[in-house]
């Protein structure tokens, strides 16, 4: 942008001040936030080997100051936060900063320096690697920021904008807008506010999307930056790259490789009673209950409209209530009421006692039916692609299920169980387990009590992963599917 063009822009500051408004949806900001809160809450724990690892190298080299760094930034119609960062500038920073403000970078109100002798050794890696922006994800999960949005700036810089740059303030700030994707430090102040500026025009769920989809390419390829410039040094940039990876990464795979048994168990062995004490380290169940609330929470929203078809449709069939609220066996052998969308007739129980002797075998054997009169049409549809379990994201959320784990048994199904139901319920029931990738209604009941137990004695992340992906293709190809 040429001087004639910015003097054009504060020339016109006046008559755009009140053009824009950002995406006022109501759907549009459920969705954005329900996504924040979700992606921020899975992040903040995936990020706690990131933070311990970084804190204790922070540390190492300024043992004076805190790991992390706290500022005051202007957020949504201008209101004031509290901004969190790792700290990656010597303690004294803000005093040494009065002595730099003639080697500024930077037009306008911001301070930038390429080489800024703030920055400590460990500072550097970390701004390279945008690794110092983690803890903004708790900013993000308290609702002063989002992922996607202007970035904020302090409060003494804020002020000090004219009132057309002060139009990001009109939607939330975030961690990555169209400036971290189109040239960050290399872009002037008055570009970067046309950018933010054009964000706010463009503001959509696509947008965000694809915005964040470029900031991972930008961070993690060789288009990483260090104060505005590529490395020029491949070799350097390929470093780099892996040292990050293996930062982020090896705490995690480590999580997701390791099968969660007692110390001294073999995986897969058993030589009595003992063997088959299972015991959950707290980083899986941690991991674990973190993902479950964010991916049920974001879940429950992207599926209202399936919901809502659905509850039409058993509604205008039988006129009854669309939801089966059943009391299930969970946790502990505690029972508890799982949600489903109603498959069956309101008379089910009357219909199950008309049933033919060589039915009631069969429902003795399995407490299923292939052929069951007590299914409606809707049923049978909501059967086979398994919408009919949707509403559980409800009971995940809760915490009465996981997404993964042995499926919750009836209540008339504790004697069948025996001994085993201890075992089976030792860990929160799943909508989707090892079970219903191995055959679901094709399996007996004895090979779904062994299917659990195997579960049980060899879950992991990884295998609950696993699981997650297999249960997408046996939904979509139908198999098992009653």
């Amino acid at each position: 942008m040429d001087a004639e063009s910015k003097a054009a822009v504060v020339a016109e500051a006046p008559a755009k001040v009140t053009e824009l408004t950002g995406n006022t949806s109501r759907t549009y900001k459920f969705i954005k936030r329900a996504f924040d809160i979700a992606a921020s809450a899975v992040g903040l724990v995936l990020c706690i080997p990131v933070f311990i690892i970084a804190g204790a190298a922070i540390k190492l080299e300024d043992p004076k100051g805190p790991v992390f760094y706290h500022q005051p930034r202007i957020g949504l119609n201008g209101r004031e936060f509290t901004f969190y960062k790792l700290r990656s500038m010597y303690t004294n920073a803000d005093e040494i900063k009065a002595t730099l403000m003639d080697q500024n970078e930077m037009d306008g109100p911001v301070f930038k320096m390429k080489n800024d002798p703030r920055v400590t050794k460990v500072g550097r890696f970390i701004r390279r690697t945008s690794l110092d922006e983690l803890p903004q994800l708790w900013n993000v999960l308290k609702g002063d920021m989002s992922l996607v949005g202007p970035r904020p700036l302090p409060t003494a810089e804020e002020l000090a904008c004219n009132a057309y740059q002060r139009q990001r303030e009109l939607v939330k700030p975030g961690l990555t807008c169209y400036w971290q994707v189109s040239g960050r430090s290399d872009v002037m102040f008055d570009e970067w506010i046309e950018l933010d500026i054009a964000y706010i025009k463009e503001q959509n769920l696509w947008t965000d999307i694809k915005v964040l989809a470029k900031t991972i390419g930008v961070v993690v390829r060789g288009g990483v930056r260090t104060e505005g410039r590529h490395y020029r040094n491949e070799h350097c940039v390929e470093r780099l790259r892996r040292a990050v990876k293996a930062a982020v990464c090896f705490p995690i795979l480590l999580l997701l490789a390791a099968p969660v048994v007692e110390t001294g168990q073999v995986a897969g062995t058993r030589t009595g009673p003992e063997a088959r004490k299972t015991k959950s380290s707290t980083g899986y169940r941690v991991i674990k209950r973190a993902f479950d609330i964010a991916a049920s929470a974001v879940g429950l929203v992207v599926i209202s409209p399936i919901l809502l078809v659905t509850m039409l449709a058993i509604m205008l069939e039988d006129g009854a209530s669309p939801f089966f609220m059943q009391p299930r066996i969970g946790k502990g052998c505690k029972p508890f009421r799982m949600v489903k969308l109603r498959s069956m007739r309101p008379d089910a129980e009357q219909v199950l006692e008309q049933l033919s002797e060589e039915e009631k075998e069969e429902f003795s054997q399995n407490f299923k039916l292939a052929h069951d009169p007590r299914i409606t049409k809707v049923g049978h549809f909501i059967r086979k692609t398994s919408i009919d379990e949707l509403p559980q994201l409800w009971n995940v959320l809760r915490g009465d299920m996981s997404l993964v784990g042995p499926r919750p048994p009836l209540l008339v199904e504790e004697e069948a169980y025996g001994e085993h139901l201890t075992k089976v319920m030792s860990v929160r029931p799943g909508i989707t387990g090892y079970w219903q990738v191995h055959g679901r209604s094709e399996t007996d009941f004895s090979e779904r009590i062994e299917l659990n137990e195997y579960y049980i004695e060899h879950r992991s992340l990884g295998l609950d992963l696993k699981i997650l992906f297999e249960t997408v293709k046996v939904v979509l190809t139908e198999k098992g599917a009653l």
